[in-house]
């Protein structure tokens, strides 16, 4: 395969950019937004690791699960919220649930790589 067949569609790289763009959203005075793009982005991040990968990455996959209940909560609330300083509260909570999935996909990236990295390492080398 060559490089540019591996060029981004990457999972992780797709799911980080879909969270800026909802932070963005909430910078621009949005009450709602949609998570199941984000959803489907991580789980998607998940299908693509290796078995080891996915071994290794399984405690950050459950952060991620529940970052992403706590922030369709955290939406919820948003949208019912009538007071400014309440909605900027809940605004300010889902920023940083946002910069923390944005923080576990660069850690799902990372886990891919040292999974690839590590399943190369071990198949021999056919040098002469």
């Amino acid at each position: 395969m060559s490089s540019s067949d591996q060029q981004p569609d990457l999972p992780y790289i797709q799911v980080q950019a879909l969270c800026q763009q909802l932070q963005t959203e909430l910078q621009q005075d949005s009450k709602s937004f949609d998570l199941a793009l984000v959803q489907r982005g991580f789980q998607q991040c998940f299908a693509g690791l290796t078995e080891a990968g996915a071994t290794r990455a399984q405690p950050v996959q459950v952060e991620i699960n529940k970052q992403l209940r706590l922030l369709e909560a955290d939406s919820r609330f948003l949208g019912a919220a009538k007071q400014q300083q309440t909605i900027q509260q809940r605004k300010q909570q889902i920023q940083q649930r946002l910069d923390l999935l944005i923080r576990y996909a660069a850690a799902i990236a990372t886990l891919q790589a040292d999974s690839e990295d590590s399943s190369s390492d071990s198949s021999p080398d056919q040098q002469d």
